[in-house]
């Protein structure tokens, strides 16, 4: 007959599924806590986070798209596949090939 307590396989089930959540929803508060060994120590990627903000390049207020007619034909929703004809000039085309 099983005991009214709790056994040690649902303390156990119970401690993985605890250890799941917080890496889920606490994964990089619990990294920085163990990495530094501090609360409030700064996670080293932050200055590479912030680097990577001062490098944005925001494009010009006043850019402007050329009039697209597009035509577009959706083949099947899952997995989702669409044809548009013409999607890229020929200038976009030719200019994706070459920085490729």
């Amino acid at each position: 007959m099983p005991s009214p307590g709790l056994s040690l396989r649902t303390a156990l089930e119970y401690t993985a599924i605890a250890i799941a959540l917080l890496a889920f929803f606490g994964g990089s508060k619990i990294q920085s806590f163990l990495v530094s060994g501090e609360k409030n120590a700064p996670i080293e990627n932050a200055l590479v986070s912030q680097d990577k903000i001062e490098s944005l390049v925001y494009p010009a207020s006043d850019l402007q798209c050329s009039d697209h007619p597009l035509e577009v034909h959706i083949f099947s929703r899952a997995p989702l596949i669409i044809y548009i004809p013409n999607f890229v000039s020929d200038e976009e085309a030719k200019h994706l090939v070459d920085i490729s």
